[in-house]
């Protein structure tokens, strides 16, 4: 696992980097220090899931790097990898590749087949491979127009916010995991039925979540709520980077007046469009 590790760490030198604050915050390779790795016995089923909460709940380093640490759960009959990426530098697609890639080079490795690593550079900055449109000087024009009418709609259409029970400093804070699991029959069903529908699947999702807010602001009527989803940006830079790991997602925001026990399909529909 160690071995397998530093193989794709070495092949994506942003994830391999840590930042520094001395001249402004910079990604730097150098002197990084060696990703964090460490390795377990496998209790039961459920080691895995005490190992992810703890591990969102334990702070980097500082200062920050690096950016990416494993935990190995082992044991004879099964084992687990716990992965975790800091967001400065990584996104949900990126951990979804990271964890591929671990899982590949393990494959390898144990089929006996030589280490062999891909040095990389640094990529280019998100703002040098945006799309023309946004780029240069009418570029940054259209990009602070855009937000600018953002922000009015968020100013005038201001959504509440969930009642607070008790304030917490950072240090108290903790954020849990709770996860469900759906049967490949289930999930077919689920998208057919979104699909019926007319609308997409983060659609019909978005629509019960915001519903579920609504019920528990305590708002009979309607709550008018804010939905931020993210924004796969890949398919959008020119060039498209050939090392697609790193933060490279935007954020959209829409504002909706959400009744908790209104109709969900039109709601999904309104989220898809």
């Amino acid at each position: 696992v160690r071995l397998a590790v530093d193989i794709v760490l070495a092949g994506h030198a942003i994830l391999n980097a840590h930042v520094e604050d001395a001249r402004g915050l910079a990604f730097v390779t150098e002197g990084t220090p060696r990703i964090p790795l460490c390795s377990l016995e496998r209790k039961d089923d459920e080691h895995w899931h005490r190992t992810v909460e703890e591990e969102r709940n334990t702070p980097f380093a500082r200062p920050l790097g690096p950016l990416v640490r494993v935990v190995h759960l082992a044991s004879a009959e099964q084992s687990d990898l716990v992965v975790t990426m800091h967001h400065v530098a990584s996104d949900g697609a990126t951990a979804v590749r990271f964890v591929a890639e671990l899982l590949a080079a393990m494959e390898r490795l144990h089929g006996g087949a030589e280490p062999a690593v891909e040095m990389r550079q640094l990529p280019p900055s998100l703002e040098s491979v945006l799309p023309g449109a946004v780029r240069g000087l009418w570029g940054r024009w259209r990009t602070l127009l855009v937000t600018a009418a953002q922000l009015a709609r968020a100013v005038v259409r201001a959504p509440m916010k969930m009642p607070v029970e008790r304030m917490a400093g950072c240090g108290a804070r903790r954020s849990r995991l709770v996860c469900r699991r759906l049967a490949a029959e289930t999930t077919a069903a689920r998208v057919a039925t979104c699909r019926r529908a007319g609308t997409s699947v983060h659609g019909a999702l978005a629509a019960a979540l915001l519903q579920a807010v609504a019920a528990a602001c305590g708002k009979p009527a309607t709550a008018r709520l804010c939905l931020v989803s993210p924004l796969d940006m890949r398919p959008l830079l020119r060039p498209r980077p050939a090392d697609e790991m790193g933060l490279l997602t935007g954020a959209a925001f829409v504002v909706e007046d959400v009744r908790p026990r209104g109709e969900l399909w039109s709601l999904a529909r309104r989220l898809r469009n």
